[in-house]
């Protein structure tokens, strides 16, 4: 048969060479590929690691100016536990040289200035912490509450074009003097303030205080002024509001946050 002639058997240990060397060739084309992807590799890594090493700038105050305000301003209003004690301005201890603001004392709801108030010429971003008070008051209605503060911070943003409002949530209380009444009535107050912050999306946020709770809804000991205080932060409670505030409007306005500053670890959540 053909098995046995010479000419067939050359002719196919020829076509196996070349089969051979074509198929080495494509190895080699492939190898050289994989080179080539891998120094491509390399050069992408190299690129990565030069980014993540070059400093970020922190972007001045003026770079989120709302358009047609003059200044950047942030005002808070307060109780006790954030009047006169969420600070702003360059020194230690404050919200930072690129929050410029002011802080006045409200007790309530009732106390909050009139929407037309010169305290809010050049104001764009109006952050509002109150309600404990209220709550506390015999037959206090938390829904009715937040109705309230529905209607005022429809006034004061049509008022003030332009105004951002942030409403921090009612913080727990601790202590001797609390019971679960009061509990419910934040937990409801908290709700109906958040739920309505979801229809004013555009011109309010919701400043979320879960993180001060203990499983029980009461606040953390190790944040509160004592147990015969069962309302005030200590200066560490203070800090940690000062960050969730600061943390909100660093986002807002598209500034850098780092993470925003959580209770201390081993305590009850």
């Amino acid at each position: 048969g053909m098995e046995g002639n010479p000419a067939y058997l050359e002719r196919r240990l020829n076509c196996l060479e070349e089969a051979g060397s074509s198929r080495d060739i494509r190895i080699g084309n492939a190898l050289s590929r994989v080179e080539d992807l891998e120094q491509r590799g390399a050069d992408v890594e190299a690129r990565l690691s030069r980014l993540e090493s070059a400093p970020v700038p922190c972007p001045p105050a003026h770079g989120w100016q709302p358009a047609g305000l003059p200044t950047t301003k942030v005002l808070l209003l307060g109780d006790s536990n954030s009047g006169g004690k969420i600070r702003f301005g360059a020194e230690r201890g404050t919200l930072g040289s690129a929050l410029p603001g002011a802080g006045n004392f409200c007790a309530k709801i009732g106390d909050l200035p009139a929407p037309s108030s010169p305290l809010f010429r050049n104001v764009s971003d109006l952050v509002i912490s109150v309600g404990t008070n209220d709550l506390k008051a015999p037959q206090s209605d938390p829904e009715e509450l937040v109705k309230n503060m529905y209607s005022y911070v429809q006034s004061v943003t049509t008022e003030n074009p332009g105004l951002h409002v942030f409403l921090l949530g009612v913080l727990p209380v601790h202590g001797a003097f609390t019971d679960e009444a009061i509990h419910t009535s934040i937990d409801l107050y908290n709700f109906h303030l958040k739920n309505m912050c979801s229809h004013l999306h555009t011109c309010t946020t919701f400043v979320d205080t879960n993180v001060f709770r203990m499983a029980d809804r009461s606040l953390k000991p190790h944040l509160a002024s004592g147990e015969n205080d069962p309302l005030h932060l200590n200066q560490q409670g203070v800090r940690l509001l000062a960050s969730r505030v600061k943390y909100a409007l660093r986002s807002r306005h598209g500034l850098p946050t780092g993470q925003p500053r959580r209770a201390s670890s081993g305590q009850p959540a």
